[in-house]
């Protein structure tokens, strides 16, 4: 009850540097200081990308057009048909697909890519075809697609290639006319260890994702019917914003989770509030790979069942709920010993400061804040936790996020005011 808000990442980190003059210590200050960095260059980043390409779709299809907006005109089969499109499948037939228009994007997108348009020949789609595809494609999509990647692409390279030179000390793949290739997973070959336990929770950040890797030839088939041209640019753009402002914390955090000398001396620390020894290690080591995003806890599929229908509960019970939000307002607790009582009274004793001033301040330059506020999940990693319900986690996010404005409100208001 009064000591889980010390099972965090934070917490840990000052924890193993009580003994320093500061009394956070050097961990504290590099990792915290580099985690918060990191976000908000990721939440920076994304803004500032996915303006472009509002921006660019409001220029060409009208003010009130959003990126977001051309999944519903791709879907809208009646207003804005598709076609049919006829290629190899797995077992060597030659079968007739229907195709949204965004769907058709991709292969549009893909062809004008070496590698692309060879998987897209080994697929029996021609070069022929490819131009029929175009000429059922939206001119407006088409014109979207060039801009993306004849402009923006190379843009986010060069932005990207800093960090890569950086991590790497050498220039990042180029790709002409770049656009995120999606492999049907299937055709993958991989080596199966089975004494590997799938489900292993001791999972360390990586430093590469897929667009950083260095193309190989092949002739693997192109997942057609299992993506679209707006999902794979959302997609890539999230996943490039996250690896250039994570890259650099993650191969730091990899190499501090890797060192024995400091994994001994936090088991030697005897007894804590986080248990002993090995215990406390293995807090450590699962509170880091929360912070880094990429802990996994070991489950069975009823387990992950019933962790989704708990998520869904979990967030109808928070929502509506005017108690629950009020209590959010202890997490100013958090706050103590970093600022004195006057301040933490202050903080409260003035409504309009803490429920706007406070507010409008953090919004406009915290980004970690913005990010916190427009997901909604008010750092409640319960309600983070699903297993793709498509239709569960759907309608539950739309009830969630109905209901969930008291809570972010108040958590909002709270730690803006710590700020």
């Amino acid at each position: 009850l009064f000591l889980g808000s010390m099972g965090t990442f934070e917490q840990m980190l000052k924890l193993a540097g009580r003994k320093s003059l500061n009394g956070n210590g050097w961990l504290y200050n590099d990792f915290m200081r580099g985690y918060i960095d990191s976000v908000d260059r990721e939440q920076v980043g994304r803004e500032e990308t996915f303006k472009a390409l509002d921006d660019k779709v409001s220029e060409i299809f009208g003010n009130k057009m959003r990126l977001s907006s051309l999944y519903k005109f791709g879907r809208n089969t009646k207003k804005h048909p598709g076609s049919t499109v006829e290629w190899l499948t797995a077992d060597g037939e030659m079968k007739k697909h229907e195709l949204s228009q965004l769907q058709m994007l991709d292969i549009y997108m893909w062809n004008k890519q070496p590698d692309g348009a060879i998987k897209l020949r080994e697929q029996g789609i021609t070069e022929e075809k490819v131009e029929e595809i175009k000429n059922a494609i939206d001119p407006r999509l088409v014109q979207l697609a060039d801009w993306f990647q004849s402009e923006l692409s190379p843009k986010l390279r060069d932005k990207y290639n800093k960090v890569y030179e950086r991590v790497f000390g050498a220039s990042m793949p180029a790709v002409e006319n770049y656009f995120p290739l999606r492999i049907i997973g299937d055709a993958i070959t991989r080596d199966i260890d089975v004494t590997a336990d799938p489900n292993s929770d001791n999972v360390l950040p990586s430093n590469t994702t897929g667009a950083i890797i260095r193309r190989k030839a092949n002739t693997n088939p192109l997942d057609i019917l299992g993506t679209d041209a707006v999902s794979l640019m959302i997609e890539h753009v999230e996943n490039m914003e996250k690896w250039a402002a994570f890259v650099e914390w993650y191969e730091d955090i990899n190499a501090l989770l890797s060192y024995n000398r400091f994994k001994n001396q936090v088991k030697n620390m005897g007894n804590t509030i986080y248990g002993s020894g090995d215990k406390a290690w293995e807090s450590f080591r699962k509170a880091a790979q929360i912070a880094a995003g990429t802990y996994r806890a070991s489950r069975s599929e009823a387990d992950k069942a019933m962790t989704t229908i708990a998520s869904g509960v979990t967030g109808a019970k928070i929502a509506f709920r005017p108690y629950t939000a009020l209590k959010q307002m202890l997490s100013e607790l958090q706050f103590l010993p970093d600022i004195s009582a006057k301040h933490f009274a202050k903080s409260f004793a003035n409504p309009k400061a803490f429920w706007h001033d406070n507010v409008k301040w953090a919004m406009e330059n915290l980004p970690v804040l913005r990010k916190r506020w427009q997901s909604r999940d008010i750092g409640d990693t319960r309600l983070q936790d699903t297993t793709g319900w498509g239709y569960w986690d759907r309608n539950m996010r739309k009830f969630r996020n109905a209901g969930i404005w008291m809570n972010g409100y108040v958590d909002r208001a709270t730690c803006a005011a710590g700020a």
